[in-house]
């Protein structure tokens, strides 16, 4: 099960009082106890959010300006390969004929534009225009790109004002996060650095599973089997522990029906107040995130708030009313329910029989709460494919009642599974492959690899970390989230294929290079002015470096990472093609000088842009 949308937690607002003291105590996350708390941290982030525009002069804003003179709007991308030129102006959209008139036009005209002096020519081949720069226009870029503080590497202001609450990881308390919830986790934790990079506000929530009737199930299981010696060995990782008496009890309650009910009364007594099953619940809530957030801090996670499913108890019996006058929504057998209209949106059960809600029910009430309280322009759920009819059907209902006004959209960023040789990743006994498993599992190769490479035994440890979690992260985010990821342990891990490990190596080759010439690691200044004329993988390589905030806008309008981890790979490729080419050992001093500040800029751009993707750059590889 890779999230709690099939049964969670409520509970009310006294009870979380008693619970996050003790959680306060030995955590950083924060937990609301109050809306007037909840929008208290969203004026924050509001007032947190400031950017840098860069693009508004670069030679890509230049292109879109001719777009524009000429009527259309059309896609500018790198130069496809095995092509010549700067940036190719996409004319897949227009038919054979418009694409002709329209580069004869360009052609013709476009000398006749003042400020086109920054293109040097224009090619037509196939559905591309491909512009080559002048090499002024080059340097120019370059040095805008320099003017930028390293805080402000990659950003832009698209979507300066916009608000985004990204609903990310989202596990069950009292249960291992195991592989299943990485892409949603991760891809969460990205998404929401690059919005932010394009100076939208984020709110980052963990819509953690605190509610239903598992935890019942955990409360029977827990009275019964709990104070055994072999449970008592397993209470040191609570995640083993309370997962150890789920299975427990599942496996007994296939000989023995009547324990679904006794664990149905059990959550019954939760939702009613019964102190001690309140204070079992906030024993096994407090648990679970204490030691949730150790693997977060890891992974380098945060979230502005956990706000749980248990948030919206008090809101649910009003949600069930508002639902009731759904022009679609009836009740059966004491069910309530929505047949909608759309077959391909099927029935959805709103209220069980014995009163229980679901977990549409209670997305449905987060989704009414967070309007009021954070006023979001886009909604994202980072969420794994197969929840798509349980989105379909939310999005609609918020649709029907208004909970998305003009302007405002919700998302479903859906994720692919991580498989091994096409099929579903399991651990060796058989079961859902614990995270940290599947972690330890690349640390350690990583450690062997960076071994044999000789890295020294003080920077060992702290490398193979970095380079493990690189890999992970690259290999989750490299490609469209739906369509997942295999995992094959070598490849994710090659120095030469399209890793992580190949960006950050280049990266640290480069930091060792420029210590060799004892040249500054530090960011370029503005003042160091460029006036050579560049060798040609030089030049493609300014060009790659000054295009970083034009792809971090483009990722975030795709609400994918992956056009940055591709960019991030083909600069590593350029940085490499450049080292090659001229090797700085052998220039004079001028010419060292020159192309050093070169490699510096792009040492900063891969060291940013995979800080994006939640990737550090070790000390050694």
């Amino acid at each position: 099960m890779l999230s709690h949308r099939e049964h969670a937690p409520q509970l009310e607002q006294d009870d979380f009082v008693m619970s996050n003291h003790s959680i306060s105590q030995s955590t950083s996350l924060l937990f609301p106890t109050s809306d007037e708390e909840i929008l208290a941290i969203a004026q924050a982030k509001v007032d947190l959010s400031n950017g840098a525009a860069l693009s508004e002069h670069s030679a890509q804003a230049h292109i879109k300006r001719i777009l524009e003179i000429f009527g259309q709007k059309l896609p500018v991308k790198e130069v496809p390969a095995h092509q010549t030129g700067d940036y190719a102006i996409v004319l897949h959209s227009l038919s054979p004929d418009e694409q002709h008139q329209f580069c004869k036009r360009v052609l013709e005209e476009i000398r006749e534009i003042p400020f086109v002096s920054v293109i040097e020519s224009a090619e037509r081949v196939g559905p591309f225009l491909n512009l080559t720069l002048r090499a002024e226009t080059v340097l120019q870029d370059f040095e805008a790109y320099l003017a930028l503080s390293p805080e402000q590497l990659g950003t832009n202001t698209s979507l300066q004002g916009k608000k985004y609450l990204v609903d990310y990881s989202s596990p069950n308390i009292g249960k291992s996060l195991h592989v299943g919830h990485l892409g949603t986790t991760l891809v969460g934790q990205v998404l929401s650095n690059i919005l932010e990079a394009n100076t939208a506000t984020v709110f980052r929530v963990n819509h953690l599973g605190d509610w239903g009737t598992p935890l019942g199930m955990l409360k029977v299981a827990f009275e019964r089997w709990g104070d055994t010696p072999a449970m008592h060995a397993l209470s040191d990782t609570p995640s083993k522990y309370y997962s150890t008496l789920y299975q427990r009890f599942h496996e007994v309650a296939k000989e023995d029906e009547h324990l679904r009910e006794l664990a149905k009364k059990e959550f019954q007594k939760l939702e009613q107040g019964d102190s001690e099953s309140r204070s079992f619940w906030q024993r096994v809530r407090s648990e679970s995130v204490n030691e949730l957030e150790q693997l977060y801090h890891r992974l380098g996670i945060r979230f502005d708030a956990y706000i749980g499913e248990a948030y919206y108890e008090s809101d649910l019996p009003k949600t069930c009313e508002l639902l009731s006058g759904h022009p679609e929504a009836f009740f059966d057998a004491n069910c309530q329910v929505i047949e909608f209209q759309d077959p391909r949106l099927g029935s959805a059960l709103i209220r069980k029989s014995d009163g229980a809600t679901t977990y549409l029910t209670r997305d449905i009430a987060a989704a009414a709460k967070r309007k009021e309280l954070f006023h979001p322009d886009h909604v994202l759920y980072v969420i794994g494919n197969e929840q798509s009819q349980h989105m379909r059907q939310l999005f609609e209902v918020m649709r029907h009642f208004a909970f998305l006004e003009d302007g405002q959209s919700a998302h479903h960023v859906g994720i692919g599974l991580i498989t091994q040789k096409g099929a579903k990743i399991s651990s060796r006994g058989g079961g859902a492959f614990a995270l940290e498993e599947y972690l330890e599992t690349v640390r350690t190769r990583a450690r062997e690899k960076l071994e044999e490479n000789g890295v020294s035994p003080e920077l060992l440890d702290e490398s193979a970390e970095k380079v493990a979690l690189g890999a992970v992260y690259f290999h989750q985010v490299q490609s469209e989230p739906s369509k997942g990821c295999e995992f094959d342990l070598e490849k994710i891990l090659d120095f030469q294929g399209k890793t992580g490990p190949y960006v950050q190596y280049t990266a640290v080759r480069i930091a060792s290079l420029l210590r060799k010439l004892e040249e500054p690691l530090m960011p370029v200044s503005a003042e160091e002015k460029l006036t050579l004329d560049f060798p040609p993988s030089y030049h493609q390589l300014l060009i790659q470096a000054a295009r970083l905030p034009v792809v971090v806008d483009q990722s975030a309008q795709q609400l994918s990472p992956h056009p940055l981890a591709h960019y991030l790979h083909k600069l590593a490729q350029a940085t490499n093609t450049a080292y090659h080419e001229k090797h700085l050992l052998s220039a004079d001093f001028n010419e060292r000088k020159q192309l050093a500040r070169v490699l510096r800029c792009a040492y900063h751009t891969l060291e940013h842009g995979l800080r994006l993707l939640n990737i550090s750059v070790p000390d050694a590889m």
